[in-house]
């Protein structure tokens, strides 16, 4: 996070994300995103796909659970080889839910599983056990625990209540890198441009302080 401009001066480093658009300062290292924990070691099933589903922010969107369902039962229909495994995330509204359930009870090769049902460690497991994650726009931190997770990611878009918020500076930028595709991109057969991800920024940020303070310690 970027402390406020009068207590910037305070802090011997901040670690802020990209999409802060952080002031150039000594101070300051620019990560591409959150850092996030090491991956557990992968154990991905190439067959395997996780949607995770947000929920409703009144500051920075609009929930639509019936647009949502299209985009899900396009995906389901689209690649019908892949095994899924659909989650909510405790801001999902209980209609949603409802309607995942019902997606997931009309397909064999679907399971939904509801936030609070999931014990903790499960997600992570979850990124581990698959190759592909698709994941709502309005969910920023699991965005970047996929890509960190080794995932290949997709966006399902959300109706931003301002367009240059930060959440989608940042999904800009991951669409820029190719680190991430875009529903849209999906549609129209573009998922072959992003590159497999390879994000581990606590690690480099960890190397970061080495280096500042510690230079002799690095390798």
């Amino acid at each position: 996070m970027t402390p406020d401009s009068v207590l910037l001066s305070k802090f011997d480093l901040c670690l802020v994300p990209h999409h802060d658009q952080p002031p150039k300062r000594d101070n300051i290292f620019v990560t591409i995103g959150p850092p996030g924990l090491p991956p557990q070691k992968r154990q991905s099933d190439s067959h395997g796909g996780l949607i995770l589903v947000g929920g409703r922010d009144e500051k920075s969107h609009v929930w639509r659970t019936a647009e949502l369902i299209v985009q899900i039962e396009t995906l389901l229909k689209r690649q019908a080889d892949i095994k899924w495994t659909i989650t909510s995330s405790p801001r999902t509204p209980g209609e949603c839910e409802n309607r995942l359930q019902a997606v997931a009870d009309l397909h064999s090769n679907v399971t939904f599983y509801r936030a609070q049902d999931t014990q903790a460690g499960w997600v992570e497991a979850a990124y581990a056990a698959n190759a592909m994650a698709w994941v709502t726009a309005d969910s920023i931190s699991m965005i970047y625990e996929a890509l960190t997770a080794g995932c290949r990611v997709g966006i399902l878009p959300v109706k931003w209540k301002h367009a240059n918020n930060k959440f989608q500076r940042s999904i800009d930028y991951l669409v820029h890198q190719k680190l991430i595709m875009t529903y849209a991109q999906w549609l129209d057969n573009l998922a072959s441009t992003v590159r497999p991800a390879a994000l581990d920024e606590a690690s480099r940020c960890a190397e970061e302080i080495i280096r500042r303070w510690w230079p002799d310690r690095l390798p």
